[in-house]
């Protein structure tokens, strides 16, 4: 297992927490999610990343020989940004966690990631084994992180009340050793279906390329294989691959050469995961998000739709539909060559539970959303949380579900454009007690 992955690795305990009722403020600003860890000898700044799935503390001192990897017992405290944008509030602490000390990154010197030249340094990565404890909403035009216990309401509630909600949404899992002793991680590595389809791509039609992609949020920039983007650029006429300009990407394990394009538009699409021979993990995402688009306004039976193929089975008029997000916008990506390591030991990991992974989906593609990991219950809740380029699309279980679908689809509408911040927090609470 390679270096990254070591750091890609942990298990979770189910310990005592005390979390503050407020919202922690985090920094995103540079593209990572970033605020700092205490474990007991002072703030450092660290890295809170979703794909992560132990927590790691750097131990190196410049000038000092990098320490041998060991796993330690602390407690971890989390600090949020005050008024001048310093992490010094303490909002949320978990005692009796076992974190891996390690230097992650090569150099002998402090670790960053991003994009070279605007990286960001760390010398903790807070990961799922945190995080999986409680149910963790990361709300992207805020730049705010809040746990609840977990999420309230079950999957056709959520969807009633205008969420996208992601069925089986974890995967991975395995064993890492570490000074000689074996260590068991679950599978926290939250992975989503995405549509990847040129700029102003129609709506009506069934098109676009298919990926898998894991939610990182300790990535700013989105990175994608080498493979995928060429189904893309094929698809969709986009630049080749030998086209497009090169770069180097600090990842926690070195510095990575990349070469930089992007998507004209991307949705990220769930699973009905009925089990039944019309599951969607048959059809994929793209047909997936057209039949979502197709359902929601039962254009089947209506003759002025223009549909003239119903993707539904047998030639049926109605069929359920997955959830799924429109972003509705370019997105910036890397794309990283099918070979490199931490794609092969990704994929390694997620091998059979998973299709092949794709790429790795940053923060700046999430800027429009806010994102709810509910480790609990398996899934992921998702809504845009403002009105100009981007869509939240319910699942459609029922024709008898399409009318409530029109209305979330008009209460979104209804907002001004230029980023209008949704007022969507009272009804996905539903007084749900933080995670204190």
């Amino acid at each position: 297992m390679s270096a990254l992955a070591a750091v890609m690795s942990g298990a979770c305990t189910e310990d005592a927490r005390a979390i503050d009722p407020f919202p922690i403020r985090v920094d995103l600003s540079a593209g990572p999610l970033t605020l700092a860890m205490d474990i007991g000898d002072g703030p450092v700044p660290a890295v809170l990343d979703t794909a992560t799935p132990l927590t790691v503390f750097d131990p190196f001192v410049a000038g000092e020989t990098v320490p041998a990897p060991r796993r330690r017992q602390v407690t971890v405290t989390l600090l949020g940004l005050d008024d001048v944008g310093e992490p010094t509030i303490s909002r949320a602490r978990f005692p009796a966690t076992p974190i891996l000390e390690l230097h992650p990154c090569p150099d002998d010197a402090m670790c960053s990631v991003g994009m070279e030249g605007a990286a960001v340094e760390f010398a903790g990565i807070i990961g799922a084994d945190i995080l999986a404890r409680s149910s963790a909403r990361f709300d992207f035009p805020s730049s705010e992180l809040r746990f609840f216990p977990s999420t309230t309401g079950d999957s056709s509630q959520l969807g009633d009340d205008c969420h996208a909600v992601v069925g089986r949404a974890f995967a991975g899992g395995g064993t890492l050793r570490v000074g000689g002793t074996e260590i068991f991680f679950a599978g926290r590595r939250p992975v989503v279906g995405a549509c990847l389809d040129q700029e102003d791509a129609p709506d009506d039609e069934e098109r676009g390329s298919d990926a898998l992609m894991m939610v990182s949020t300790g990535q700013g920039v989105s990175v994608l294989a080498a493979g995928a983007y060429q189904r893309y650029a094929e698809a969709a006429g986009a630049p080749a691959l030998a086209d497009l300009p090169e770069a180097e990407l600090r990842l926690p394990s070195g510095v990575a050469q990349v070469r930089m394009g992007r998507i004209g538009t991307m949705a990220l699409v769930g699973s009905l995961g009925t089990g039944s021979e019309d599951d969607s993990e048959d059809r994929g995402p793209c047909r997936d998000l057209y039949r979502n688009r197709v359902m929601s306004v039962n254009a089947c039976d209506d003759p002025d739709s223009g549909i003239e193929d119903c993707p539904c089975p047998n030639q049926g008029t109605f069929c359920p539909a997955a959830a799924a997000v429109d972003l509705d916008r370019s997105v910036d990506i890397a794309v990283l060559d099918d070979g490199h390591p931490l794609l092969q030991a990704l994929r390694d990991e997620l091998r059979p539970e998973a299709p092949e992974l794709d790429g790795i989906l940053g923060t700046q593609a999430l800027t429009s959303l806010r994102l709810e990991l509910d480790y609990l219950n398996d899934r992921m809740v998702l809504r845009c949380m403002v009105a100009d380029g981007c869509q939240t699309m319910p699942a459609v279980r029922s024709e008898a579900a399409v009318p409530a679908l029109k209305a979330c689809r008009l209460q979104e509408g209804a907002l001004p454009d230029g980023g209008a911040r949704m007022d969507a927090g009272a009804e996905m609470d539903a007084g749900a007690e933080d995670a204190g």
